[in-house]
Parts: C-alpha cells; structure tokens; sequence
C-alpha cells in the first residue's frame, strides 16, 4: 500500500521560520511550533503528540495542515506508525483532510479483520475521495473503497458491476491501477456469462497499454514502479482475450510478444499454441498440386524454413511427386521431412511403408527424420478429464520402431526434433492440436478446398486404422480413406459439425457485445 504524502512539503525550517515571525504573542501557536521543533531533531512522534494534544486549540485549518503535512512527510519516510501519529492522523482525517483520511484508511485495512473494519476503512477512503481537491488522492481512495464493495467485505455480497463503475472512475482521474481493475474485474464478470464486459475490458486494457506506450502521465501514488506493473498485468490479460477469441479482430502479434514475455511457463505455451492457431486459422493459403507444397505451406506459417531445396524421392510407380524437406534449426543438423505424395494411413498399409522409409532417410540423413503422406494424421490420447487430440508425424526410434512424434500450433523445428529421440511420453499438455488445425489445413489444401483466411474448413474425423485418425470435409473423402459409415451418418456429422461452428459464432457475438 502506498500512504498519501504532501504533494509538495515545505522544509521543516521554512515552516518553522514562519511560524516563529508570526505574533510571537499568539500563544494558540506555541504548540505548533514545539511541534515543528521536535520534527526537526528526529522525533517524529513526539511531534505528533504535540500536534495531536493542540489539535483543537484554536489554530487555522491552513497552520495544522502545513505542521501535520511535515509530519506526515517524515513519518512515512522513516515508516514510523507510532500511537500518537496514527492518533493525529484521525484527528487531522475527522477534521476534513483527506490526505490524512487516505492514510487513516490505509492503516485501519492493513489491521482489518471484521466487517466493521472494513466499513470504517471504506468510510475514510469514501470520505477522502469525497474531499480530496488533487486527482492522485481522490484516484487513489476510490481504488482503496473498492475491494470491500468488489469482494463483498461488508455486506457478505460481492458486487463486482459496481465495483467496475468505481474504478472506471479512478480511471478517468488516469489512475493506472484503476485502468487495469476496472479491466480485469470485468473480466470476471465476462466470464460469469455477463459477455458485454469483455469490451469493456478490452476498452480499459487497451487505453491503459496505448497511454503508457504514448508516454502519457499518470496519477499513481507508487509512481513508475506500479505503472510498469499493472501496465505488464494489463498486457497479459488482453493478450488473454485475443487468445481466447473475444475481441473484435484478434492480434496475432498482442498474444506472441505476451507468450515471449510470461514467466510462467505453462501460460507462455498456451499463449504461443493459441497465436499460431489463430496464424493457421486466419491466413488465405492457396492449394498446390503436390503434397510436400500443401505441407510447406502450413508448416511455413509456424515459422518453419527450409535449409535447402527439396529433394525428390523416387519411391516407384504411382508415387506422384514426393520429396524430403530439411528444415533450419536453431541447434544441430536440420531436421527431414519426407512427404510421399499418397494417402499413407493405416488402412492401406501405408503407416508401415512410412516407418520403412524414415529408416531409409535417417541413413542418409544426420538429422531427425520424419515422414509423412498427403493426409494429416491424429491420434487422441485419454485423459483424466476426456481426451487430447495430437497431430503426429511418423519417425523411428533409435531401434528402428515406430513413433510417432507430435507437432502442434507453435511448435518449432527445435521443439519437433527434441521428441524424435526422447525416451518417455511425448504427449504432453503443451504438445496438443485439440482442434486438429494442422491436419484439416492440410486436408483441405490436398482437396482443393478453398482457404481464404475468412472461414475455415469445417471436418469430421474418421478413423484410417488404428490408432490413426484423419479430418475429412466430405462424404466422398471419408469414402476415399476407408470409412464404412452410412453415408447419411456421414451427412449428419458433418451438419453437427456446421451447426457448431454456427453456434461458436453466435457466441463470439454476445461477447462482443453485438446481440
């Protein structure tokens, strides 16, 4: 917390110079001045029991403010909190001045255990941001009111719109803490189904990180340090709500450089999978007649470039037009992909002659090796809370068996290359495609569906042997991988499908705020 200090004190030796050349008959005076005296040699609260005993001796409201001022000055300096300054404090607060209710706030909340304490406490900070003639206390008091109105202190019943209104109200005063409370709460309130609120955390957020980045000024007592903070807090939370779809156009960039800056490991993955997400989900991608160019171009959205230009394989008749891709990394040799320009899936056999030839890659090759057919391949693997979808490529491992080796949104050719030869799980939390982006993005190319950035394709999975899952955007392409279904199950899947998206689209509306 921080304690409301004279915007601008005087020196302790001007105060008293100007006290002492007043009458020196003016006996109401005296105290003042011993007050001033004892400042002066260090003793902070014997001033203020000074002051405090001749509080309603007569003096003008303008001599107590300066003597109180300087003391107030020096004893949150040396964070002095003795019986008789907190006694003048309420004294001076009672009296009408709403620094010192500010700071008689402070010190009732920091002791508070009760509803009663709380109630007090809001009373001073009320009564300070009633009176209070300077923006940075009557900011400040508003913010301090709050938390008993946001968490329900005194009356049991938290209310959280109010509690909005107050600290949009600091907001406007350009407290930085209040910019930022008034975000975040409303953030709780978006996600207790009051969905009008994410714009208006969005508003607070963004006016808060454009006016720091602008160089604007703010009114908070912790000064730049507490600025930095919420401004950092504030970043955070928006990027949030870019990744979480519920702004009016999400920025890719906003959620990455958030990503890049978390400390917290497991968030900064979340925010990284959910920017490329968006990049994969966002960008127009043109189909190209051969599969190792469909796979280029996705994997090029994630920020994968080759080290060299593709290399055809020859793999007999029939096998189009297939080729191996190494990939720049950052440590160690590239990493190989080989693309067999056929539907490879399990049902055909064609896992296997994917495990066969990542052996015969990674006999020539330095690097990790992976293969892979025309189609995206999943698997889902269950959880305690259901199940997570992985989007895998097939390798072997150091005995020459199969694996199978995750790549997800944000993954990177270093992330990719790690799992190739990791003994253990490689299906972590971090690693997951839940919505199989990768995999129906490649589908689509490979069929020539359109991918314009705007919409993206809307599929099915269908299981192609195995463990082994493919999306398909057509009943014609479940057909074509094996899939046995009725057709008319078929068209009620893929409809379900639709209509969920249709839904996920009404949803986004409501948080915006458009219905």
């Amino acid at each position: 917390m921080n304690f409301k200090k004279p915007k601008k004190p005087v020196l302790i030796e001007a105060a008293l110079f100007l006290l002492e050349h007043q009458s020196r008959e003016d006996v109401i005076l005296e105290p003042w001045r011993e007050a001033l005296r004892r400042l002066q040699a260090g003793d902070v609260e014997s001033a203020a029991e000074v002051a405090a005993r001749a509080y309603h001796n007569g003096a003008s409201l303008e001599d107590r403010r300066g003597v109180i001022d300087l003391i107030s000055q020096v004893a949150i300096e040396n964070k002095t909190h003795g019986h008789w300054f907190e006694s003048l404090l309420l004294l001076a607060a009672e009296g009408g001045l709403s620094s010192c209710a500010y700071n008689v706030g402070l010190l009732i909340l920091e002791r508070a255990k009760t509803a009663n304490d709380h109630a007090l406490a809001h009373r001073y900070f009320t009564q300070a941001a009633t009176n209070a003639t300077d923006a940075a206390t009557k900011a400040s008091a508003l913010v301090n009111s709050c938390e008993p109105i946001r968490d329900g202190l005194i009356t049991g019943r938290p209310d959280w719109q109010r509690a909005v209104e107050i600290y949009e109200q600091a907001a406007e005063l350009n407290l930085a803490v209040g910019m930022f409370n008034a975000g975040n709460v409303s953030c709780w309130l978006k996600d207790k189904g009051q969905f009008a609120y994410a714009a208006r955390a969005v508003k607070w957020f963004t006016h808060l990180i454009n006016r720091v980045d602008t160089g604007g000024t703010f009114v908070d007592l912790g000064g730049d340090a507490e600025v930095h903070q919420v401004y950092q807090m504030a970043k955070s939370r928006l990027a949030e709500l870019h990744a979480l779809n519920q702004v009016e156009v999400v920025d890719v960039d906003l959620i990455l450089a958030a990503a890049k800056a978390e400390p917290d490991s497991e968030r900064a993955a979340w925010l990284l999978s959910r920017a490329y997400e968006f990049r994969l989900r966002r960008t127009a991608v043109q189909a190209k007649p051969a599969a190792w160019e469909n796979w280029l171009s996705v994997l090029s959205l994630l920020g994968w470039e080759l080290d060299a230009e593709p290399v055809p394989m020859d793999l007999g008749p029939g096998s189009g037009d297939s080729r191996v891709l190494t990939f720049k990394r950052d440590q160690g040799a590239p990493l190989a992909l080989a693309v067999v320009d056929l539907d490879e899936i399990e049902n055909n056999g064609g896992v296997y002659r994917l495990v066969k030839l990542a052996n015969n890659v990674k006999a020539v090759h330095p690097g990790p090796c992976l293969t892979i057919g025309a189609k995206g391949l999943f698997v889902q693997i269950d959880k305690a809370d259901g199940h997570s979808s992985y989007t895998v490529f097939v390798s072997t491992n150091s005995e020459g068996v199969i694996s199978l080796i995750p790549i997800w949104p944000g993954a990177t050719t270093d992330d990719v290359a790690k799992l190739v030869d990791v003994q253990g799980p490689k299906y972590a939390a971090n690693n997951t495609d839940e919505g199989n982006t990768i995999a129906i993005l490649v589908n689509a190319l490979g069929t020539g569906t359109p991918v314009d950035g705007k919409s993206f394709p809307e599929a099915i999975y269908v299981n192609v042997g195995g463990f082994f899952n493919s999306p398909v955007l057509t009943v014609e392409q479940a057909r074509s991988l094996g899939c046995e279904l009725p057709a008319k199950d078929l068209a009620d899947a893929l409809a379900g499908v639709k209509a969920y998206f249709r839904e996920n689209a009404q949803r986004q509306r409501r948080y915006l705020g458009h219905q």
